[in-house]
């Protein structure tokens, strides 16, 4: 107030003033959390206890095996499917076991190991498309990251829809819906933080955009006869969020970490193949599978913690009692990593560690091997994913040695949940000892 008693208005410049003490002294906070937040846990304080991020991979059974009673928490939220008929949970985004179990159930069969036989013919096609146009372009540097998303987002959009938008043909991001996605994934990884704004945010076209991609809504005219489009749409879109940028990622990692290591894809196309590959053979290509599984390790698709709520009545985790209702979980990127799990060369890509294990050491890095989970919400597309790495590697490492253009140059990785790569360009070059039959 002035000596008048007339309310003075902020300056432009105090207003900046205010917001640049308020982000120093936001960061400040920030530093004194990463310092000191272990030994404060233990004061009581709803903040302060209100997430915990634990490290001790003897906690995975505990946190997010079968029956621990620690639900997915609201971070899963924004991952909701918007139907015409309004939000619809996911099988990935259902927050308790019981529904999650009834989601689940009827489609657990389409993705059993028993019956990837039948998907094949359709990933065989998707193959042919992208070994046909790496032989056009032999010698040529591209950004074989890109060719791999396009990829495994034919493959999937073949697999659950009976169609593609042939992004492969096109050479392109086809409207623009993996832009959609990943833009979908920044989205829920922020928003996932502060679930209370998504009912005022959300907006999800690219879920919509999926339904004319489904031929039974455009061709049937008996109502009565098609799945509701909610429980329709909340399984498709599962695969094409989930499995298109998942398993574009680690495709690209395992051919990111083959450039890196020059002769580790020499190793696993000894002997005849059919052409195409078929799953059956790539199973018993015993360093391929080291390879897909190393690769998998390395980069890990998803880079924020698995979050899930202590149950009611509490629980200690990671020599921390938490009381319920805290959000606690592990980052894929810190179990992949553990020294006592993995060897004191875990921060090496080195596949031969799959091999050389004896069965319990193997045991043990089965159990806290996060790439797709764990648990009862290991992810259902899991096999789906291990189907696309192992027929495409061995189907291109059989015609082409892939370079990278510039060596010395890493390539950029962005976390928004999942963790996507940019920069691996690669020179294609022709391979003369060819192995089919």
């Amino acid at each position: 107030m002035d000596t008048f008693g007339h309310a003075k208005l902020i300056s432009p410049w105090q207003l900046l003033l205010t917001v640049v003490v308020g982000i120093i002294t936001c960061i400040l906070i920030l530093c004194l959390q990463i310092r000191y937040r272990p030994g404060l846990r233990k004061i009581p304080g709803p903040w302060l206890a209100s997430h915990v991020s634990f490290a001790d991979c003897a906690m995975i059974p505990k946190v997010y095996g079968v029956g621990s009673g620690f639900w997915k928490s609201d971070f899963h939220l924004p991952f909701d499917i918007k139907a015409p008929s309004g939000m619809v949970p996911t099988v990935f985004s259902v927050r308790d076991e019981k529904t999650h179990r009834s989601i689940r159930r009827p489609i657990a069969n389409a993705y059993a190991l028993s019956t990837l036989k039948e998907l094949e013919p359709m990933n065989d096609a998707c193959s042919a498309v992208i070994t046909r146009k790496c032989e056009e372009k032999v010698g040529q540097s591209i950004d074989l990251g890109k060719w791999l998303h396009w990829y495994a987002f034919d493959v999937i959009t073949s697999i659950t829809f009976s169609n593609t938008l042939g992004m492969m043909e096109c050479e392109r991001d086809v409207d623009n819906i993996i832009g959609a996605i990943q833009g979908r994934l920044v989205y829920n990884s922020v928003v996932g933080q502060a679930t209370y704004l998504h009912k005022f945010l959300f907006g999800n076209e690219v879920s919509l955009k999926l339904l004319s991609l489904i031929p039974a809504l455009e061709s049937s005219k008996d109502e009565e006869e098609l799945i509701d489009e909610g429980v329709m749409l909340s399984h498709s879109s599962s695969n094409i969020f989930v499995g298109s940028d998942t398993t574009a990622a680690s495709l690209r990692a395992a051919v990111y970490y083959l450039c890196r290591t020059s002769t580790a894809h020499r190793l696993f196309l000894a002997g005849e193949l059919s052409d195409p590959v078929t799953f059956s053979e790539a199973q018993a290509m015993l360093y391929l599978q080291a390879v897909i599984k190393e690769a998998l390790r390395m980069h890990q698709a998803v880079g924020l913690s698995l979050e899930r709520l202590v149950p009611r009545g509490g629980a200690e985790v990671g020599g921390v009692w938490s009381e319920g209702g805290t959000v606690v979980g592990m980052n894929p990127w810190v179990s992949a990593r553990d020294e006592e799990t993995y060897g004191k060369d875990a921060y090496t890509f080195r596949p031969e560690r799959w091999l050389e294990a004896n069965e319990d050491k193997l045991k043990l890095m089965e159990r806290n091997f996060l790439a797709f989970g764990a648990g009862a919400r290991t992810c259902l597309s899991k096999n789906v994913s291990i189907l696309e790495m192992s027929k495409l590697l061995p189907q291109l490492y059989r015609r082409f040695d892939f370079e990278l253009t510039d060596p010395t140059k890493e390539w950029t990785l962005h976390d928004y949940w999942s963790v996507s790569q940019t920069g691996l360009i690669c020179t294609i070059k022709r391979r003369h000892n060819s192995s089919t039959s």
